[in-house]
């Protein structure tokens, strides 16, 4: 009797192993499936840009909003986005939308609205899908010095 426990335990012993083992490698492999590489280092870098007057219809009279500069710093991690004098630094996520272009998400950390970028590999140019009322903005990377 003690004999057939202990043999049936060395039996069980490597499939409990190989079952953790098992776990261990499907676990490992999905995580490395779910993380996400950062962007290519060409496509990284400064890019500014105007966002075109505008009029904003307060419901009782329309007030005109002046251009303003927009520049987004793209890094592996995180960008660096400023409308104006407002600056913020967040982190964002992105995905292809075709061959040449990718789309780059982030939620702005005063109001955590959802913005979202267009970036053009090819002509090195991005555009902000404006705010409504604000129209979109063409932003070209910054040559370096």
């Amino acid at each position: 009797m003690l004999v057939e426990k202990a043999h049936s335990i060395i039996k069980f012993l490597p499939s409990l192993y190989m079952k953790r083992w098992m776990l261990f490698f499907f676990l490992c492999a999905s995580l490395s499936i779910v993380a996400q590489k950062p962007l290519k280092k060409r496509v990284l870098g400064e890019y500014v840009g105007k966002i075109a007057a505008y009029k904003l219809n307060t419901g009782s009279q329309l007030i005109e909003v002046a251009s303003t500069e927009i520049s987004v710093k793209l890094r592996k991690t995180d960008l660096d986005f400023t409308i104006g004098r407002n600056e913020m630094t967040v982190p964002y996520s992105w995905e292809k939308k075709d061959k040449t272009t990718f789309i780059v998400t982030f939620n702005r950390s005063v109001d955590e609205s959802p913005e979202t970028i267009l970036l053009y590999k090819k002509t090195k140019s991005m555009k902000r899908l404006g705010l409504f009322p604000q129209p979109d903005a063409i932003l070209n990377k910054k040559k370096k010095k």
